[in-house]
């Protein structure tokens, strides 16, 4: 890939993605409409509900699964695409490198949207269920983050590279 390509995926993350970030966070995700009695459900509705329900522990795994690693993980694949723009950056590459990698494992967005379709799929038969803008802004984000993997290196950098073992 290209340092071009590679600054107008970058650029591309920053300016549209990041817009869509704010937007799923804000605008309603889904609304449930069953004999007149509305209920519109927003990205931390089920953190909230799990929290007031008393699962404490929970909600805050589901708030930084769903929520916090997958925004920090964009904005470090975002760091990541810029190599030579960002030498001055006081985040040294290496460091963002592990952070990527290490938050990968913990951002799942792709699983957040599939549950919210399965429920969806199953909720469907029984009440009025419109999927509103919130969830097609996070579902861009998902694909934003899907997208920033496939351009970024998987191997780390030679400046952070495990030194050689001598075996003699």
């Amino acid at each position: 890939m290209t340092l071009a390509t590679t600054e107008s995926l970058g650029a591309l993350l920053e300016r549209k993605v990041t817009r869509r970030v704010f937007a799923a966070t804000l605008l309603p995700f889904v609304t449930v409409d069953k004999l007149r009695n509305e209920r519109v459900g927003y990205l931390f509705t089920g953190a909230e509900a799990l929290w007031d329900d008393g699962m404490k522990l929970l909600a805050v795994w589901v708030l930084i699964c769903a929520v916090l690693a997958p925004v920090i993980l964009l904005g470090v694949l975002a760091r990541l695409m810029w190599p030579r723009a960002s030498e001055n950056s006081p985040t040294p590459p290496g460091l963002a490198w592990h952070t990527a990698h290490a938050l990968n494992h913990w951002a799942m967005p792709e699983v957040y949207v599939l549950a919210v379709l399965v429920a969806l799929t199953k909720l469907g038969t029984l009440v009025n269920v419109t999927v509103g803008p919130g969830f097609w802004s996070y579902a861009a984000m998902c694909v934003a983050i899907l997208l920033g993997w496939r351009s970024v290196e998987f191997d780390p950098p030679e400046s952070i590279a495990a030194p050689a073992v001598s075996t003699s």
